[in-house]
């Protein structure tokens, strides 16, 4: 997994990366692979390390950044320990009013406008 500099992120992240599955470049990043990588930056002598902007504090939550966007993990670091990691998701993509409902769902329904 190939991990770039903030300074060559999109999106001000704090590190880009990229997954291939397996023959090909994927457009976004697992939640392991994220995990990962954001834990990776905060570990000492890690890869990735010295490549990362990490934020200040107890609750780091650096933007791993892929193809399509980029995964907030907010990690806890305890006496520079990693003690827990946290994908940070949004309802974003519920609150856009898009609905995608499924074949079973709308079979002998008529479309709603």
């Amino acid at each position: 997994m190939p991990v770039g500099a903030a300074k060559e992120t999109d999106w001000g992240g704090a590190i880009s990366t990229r997954t291939s599955i397996p023959h090909r470049c994927h457009k976004t990043i697992g939640v392991l692979g994220g995990v990962s990588v954001a834990t990776a930056c905060l570990t000492p002598g890690a890869v990735g390390r010295d490549l990362a902007v990490i934020p200040k504090g107890a609750a780091k939550a650096p933007s791993v950044e892929h193809l399509a966007g980029e995964m907030t993990v907010v990690v806890h670091v305890e006496g520079g320990s990693i003690v827990r990691a946290e994908v940070l998701q949004t309802a974003r993509n519920l609150m856009d009013g898009v609905v995608f409902p499924t074949d079973k769902a709308v079979k002998g329904k008529e479309a709603v406008e």
